[in-house]
């Protein structure tokens, strides 16, 4: 799987390109196009299983309710791209584990497993949200913020 970032930094998008039998998860609704050989299910959780308590749990840290897992028989293309302007970077997981801030996220391979946690009132009151999501696996991660990331 390729990542190609395109449109920076205001209205960015990923033209993500697909080798046969691979798979992505992304947020839902953030689809622009894709090649007819790639296929969506969604769900709630991992691929062909949903989980109410974490997708409930996602809905607290402002991520959706549901999760859209693309998969290529063949080559192809996926473009995606968040609901609001802003930037998108790629980054690679190798065992370890990231927070982000919430409404972040945008996509993972299937190694990453996401999770939100409590961040404490004090947050709060500092203008941040009360929770996060905490990324960890092995994998890419394609992470999204409004206004150009510095990295």
């Amino acid at each position: 799987m390729k990542f190609e970032i395109q449109f920076r930094p205001a209205n960015t998008a990923v033209k993500i390109n697909f080798n046969d039998n691979e798979s992505i998860t992304t947020e839902a609704g953030c689809m622009i196009a894709k090649s007819s050989n790639i296929s969506v299910e969604t769900t709630t959780y991992k691929k062909g299983k949903g989980s109410f308590l974490k997708s409930i749990k996602r809905i607290f840290a402002g991520e959706n309710f549901f999760l859209n897992h693309w998969q290529s028989s063949g080559e192809g293309e996926l473009w995606i791209s968040p609901g609001l302007s802003g930037d998108i970077v790629v980054h690679e997981l190798k065992g370890e584990k990231i927070i982000v801030q919430s409404e972040s996220f945008l996509a993972s391979e299937e190694g990453i497993e996401m999770d939100t946690g409590w961040q404490g009132l004090k947050s709060l009151f500092a203008g941040e949200g009360l929770f996060w999501l905490k990324m960890e696996g092995s994998g890419t991660v394609l992470l999204n913020a409004f206004g150009e990331i510095y990295h």
